[in-house]
């Protein structure tokens, strides 16, 4: 708690709220900035669901996080915030939303250092979703591919992450990808499909290498 209010940017946190939402939102803070957080791009009017000081939170991460790694957030569509639990991003963040992006995060949230997010399309996110580091979430290609007949053959597609998913580190979650309710992620896989088997361990090219499991968020060192 005390390294979080050190890295507070209490001037750039009043001055988001107040430049970004409606003033009768503004004045309960419900965005807080940590001060190395750079703000590229963003909309008066991007946040949905956020009456509550502090629900949504950038650049905080626990006492084991780096917390000079800057954060870069640029929103140009809109964050739809369930539930009156935390929403927080942790240092390192990159957050791209574009002109039609819609994210939509679940009840307490918290995602690790170094994630890079990008929606151009919809990104869905149930409750108790807890996000590794060095994770790269994304419902675009970025670029348009086209066919010989000048047809779009990429089209954006949506991502989404049941409640209660535990994403581990270093994964590559593209358009299309769907985690269901209680499954991990596993270590440096790449979800590029639908998966239907919930309180599963999902790896890359589609396998399901365990099936019928729980977990906790207590860490277990």
């Amino acid at each position: 708690m005390i390294c979080q209010i050190l890295h507070l940017g209490f001037l750039k946190t009043v001055w988001f709220n107040l430049r970004y939402l409606p003033f009768r939102e503004a004045i309960r803070m419900p965005v807080i900035l940590a001060r190395n957080v750079q703000v590229r791009y963003c909309h008066r009017g991007f946040l949905t669901g956020g009456g509550k000081t502090g629900v949504l939170r950038f650049g905080f991460g626990d006492r084991d996080h780096n917390f000079d790694r800057k954060s870069s957030i640029s929103i140009e569509g809109q964050i739809i915030l369930n539930g009156r639990g935390i929403h927080s991003f942790g240092p390192g963040t990159c957050l791209r939303i574009g002109k039609n992006g819609i994210l939509t995060l679940g009840n307490n949230f918290t995602c690790s250092v170094n994630n890079r997010i990008y929606c151009s399309h919809r990104i869905t996110v149930g409750e108790d979703n807890q996000w590794s580091f060095d994770n790269v979430i994304m419902d675009t290609d970025s670029h348009t591919i086209y066919s010989e007949s000048g047809e779009r053959i990429n089209p954006n597609r949506e991502v989404v992450f049941g409640n209660h998913v535990w994403l581990g580190c270093r994964n590559v979650v593209l358009k299309g990808a769907k985690v269901p309710d209680g499954c991990i992620v596993a270590s440096g896989s790449v979800v590029t499909k639908a998966h239907t088997e919930e309180n599963s361990i999902i790896s890359s090219n589609g396998r399901v290498i365990k099936q019928k499991i729980k977990w906790s968020r207590k860490t277990a060192f």
